[in-house]
């Protein structure tokens, strides 16, 4: 059989039949891009007209129309059904765009022809999708066509999103904080998906041939081959940020729920989600983007990358730096979300000093972190401003729940229990910090650990370390030879510790906190007998926890301090109350307890842990269920 180049012919016509089939897909997807394009335009300007002539959006037009809020609230996607399409379009034009050049290329391996034609431009054989793409791609194009494509892609969506706002602003109410959420969860979709198809379509492209390679083996019907360890995709985090900081999302429904509790308030749930939404969803989301966003070529060599699931860190520039700006633009979208939300709800004066708080702290916390990074005598110093300022976003959260219940500010059960969440906020995290620190050491020998260089560009990490007695932080990597395993699967704080550990004055302090907050909570004075009770029999028992030296010690010493002045109480008083004055005091000893019993290993891995202890756990019902022999049907 003859061949060209080293193909043969039938190589040769298997490529060009691909090339002229990609070919004629593109004419006729050119064509549907072109009508759907003009459909949007035409379907953004009718809409815009029709929804000014109804009266709920301008009242101030001659004979408006009545118009059913159900209609006014889905008029926006019948746009955004066709913006998605045309998104899906240039998708599949963008992958035909890479693999018509590839194909191409090997065309031109195999028959070489100049172009007589165009022997001054230097070209030297046909390459139509080539130089399409010297003019037309967003990563190689003109820079005048990038800039139109820009701005046509800006305007389309800066109008829907507008006209989007606009009519959920107008509406108020719960219809306006459900189109909010709805239309902003599709947009912020839409927005990643029209970043990953221009400006990272590179990037794109080359994850869907993996895919292909990785499922060419297999039959059409053979199903999916089984998927090996996949790290977070982009998409995935613009989404939800941080879920390893899930259990910071029910700090505002608790404090909302013990404060209606204690008060007997009439729950206003809808306040409580529209703030969760607001704050912990879209404000604090933003925050975590911007620090992930600073702290990007740290969290990648994390010895723990995969497990806290932070922004993902591909191995091309570009695509770093697409992640980076798609993350920059999500994190402005949720605040500019969260203010549209706020205005449409009227919540915009809470929202903003919530905001505010927020905003301090995280140029007080990137300061600091800049600051210790420099070698020099300030970075124990910036390490323990580190230190105090953790707390603030905890009593942050608890005075956003007791102000959704209806609390005013300057209500002690809301400033007790703020100082409460400071202080229990601190110490979880000096704690999480100390075992984090852990993981980034190495130990051929159980006293000897190794740090990393990492850790030693955190101070506010390593200095903990000097509290865990028993250890010795030596300089340098580990001897040559010696197997070293790491230090993130010992739980360091088991044993005892320096009384004088950051987070050992943090307990104390949270205890110090509690007595008020639990008399509160419960209704009772310091001076009566049940008020006298609880001080005489919680606070000693909980202050002497960190002197315990194992876990039953230390359990012990917690239950003394939650049942026995509970017990008292109820006696005296009545159940709630005995609850009340309890649940201070087990929160912070029963996660003081948790914590010093832990390794970082078993932490990051909590939920993956319990998922798979779940699913064994259902595996084993199930077998019982079904039968020895039915099983055994079942799996051979």
């Amino acid at each position: 059989m003859g061949g060209t180049a080293g193909i043969s012919d039938r190589e040769f016509e298997v490529l060009k039949t691909d090339y002229e089939m990609a070919r004629e897909d593109e004419r006729t997807f050119a064509t549907i891009q072109a009508a759907v394009a003009g459909i949007v335009v035409a379907l953004l300007a009718a809409l815009a007209t029709v929804l000014t002539q109804t009266c709920q959006l301008n009242d101030r037009a001659k004979n408006c129309t009545e118009a059913p809020i159900l209609f006014l609230a889905s008029a926006p996607a019948i746009p955004f059904a066709a913006l998605a399409l045309l998104q899906l379009l240039g998708l599949v034009a963008t992958v035909r765009s890479y693999y018509l050049r590839a194909v191409e290329a090997e065309l031109r391996r195999a028959a070489a022809v100049p172009l007589r034609e165009l022997t001054g431009a230097g070209i030297s054989s046909p390459s139509y999708a080539a130089l399409i793409a010297e003019a037309s791609t967003m990563r190689r194009g003109r820079s005048r066509y990038r800039i139109l494509s820009f701005l046509i892609l800006f305007i389309t969506l800066l109008v829907f999103s507008g006209l989007t706002a606009f009519v959920a602003v107008s509406l108020g109410g719960r219809t306006g904080v459900v189109m909010a959420v709805a239309y902003g969860w599709a947009f912020m979709l839409l927005v990643a998906d029209v970043a990953s198809a221009t400006v990272g379509g590179r990037s794109t492209f080359l994850h869907l041939a993996r895919q292909l390679a990785a499922r060419q083996g297999t039959g059409l019907l053979g199903g999916s081959p089984p998927r090996g360890p996949r790290r977070r995709g982009l998409v995935s985090y613009l989404v939800l940020p941080r879920p390893e900081d899930w259990v910071k999302w029910l700090l505002v429904p608790l404090a909302f729920t013990i404060v209606v509790l204690a008060r007997d308030l009439t729950p206003q749930w809808e306040r409580l989600l529209l703030m969760v939404l607001l704050v912990e969803y879209l404000v604090y989301a933003a925050r975590y983007q911007v620090n992930d966003i600073r702290g990007y070529a740290e969290d990648a060599t994390h010895p723990e990358a995969a497990a806290r699931m932070r922004l993902p860190h591909p191995a091309d520039p570009a695509a770093r730096r697409l992640v980076v700006v798609c993350s920059a633009l999500v994190a402005a979208l949720r605040l500019i979300t969260a203010l549209g939300i706020a205005a449409a709800a009227g919540v915009t004066r809470s929202l903003l000093a919530a905001t505010a708080v927020i905003a301090v702290a995280g140029v007080l916390y990137e300061y600091l972190r800049a600051v210790e990074a420099r070698p020099g005598g300030t970075q124990r110093a910036a390490a323990i401003g580190l230190w105090a300022l953790v707390g603030t976003g905890y009593a942050l959260r608890y005075a956003v729940g007791a102000h959704a219940a209806g609390l005013l500010v300057g209500d002690s059960l809301v400033w007790t229990g703020a100082l409460y969440a400071y202080g229990l906020g601190t110490m979880f995290v000096l704690l999480t910090w100390v075992l984090e620190a852990s993981a980034y050491c190495r130990a051929p020998h159980p006293l000897r650990w190794y740090a990393s260089p990492a850790l030693r560009a955190k101070p506010h990490l390593l200095l903990l370390l000097r509290y865990v007695r028993g250890v010795t932080l030596i300089p340098g990597p580990p001897p040559t030879g010696a197997p070293a395993g790491s230090c993130g699967e010992v739980p360091v704080l088991r044993g005892r510790c320096a009384l004088g550990a950051p987070w050992n004055l943090a307990y104390w302090a949270t205890v110090a906190a509690a007595a008020p907050l639990a008399l509160r909570l419960a209704g009772l004075a310091p001076d009566s007998a049940a008020g006298t009770w609880v001080l005489a029999a919680s606070a000693p028992a909980a202050a002497l926890l960190p002197l315990a030296g194992g876990t039953t010690a230390r359990t012990l010493l917690l239950a003394a301090g939650t049942v026995l002045p509970a017990f008292g109480v109820a006696l005296s008083a009545d159940p709630k109350a005995a609850l009340f004055t309890a649940l201070p005091f087990a929160v912070c000893g029963g996660l003081y307890t948790s914590f010093r019993q832990q390794s970082y290993r078993d932490l990051k891995h909590f939920l993956p842990d319990l998922a798979a202890a779940a699913r064994q756990a259902a595996v084993r019902a199930f077998r019982v269920l079904v039968g020895r022999a039915t099983w055994d049907d079942l799996t051979r």
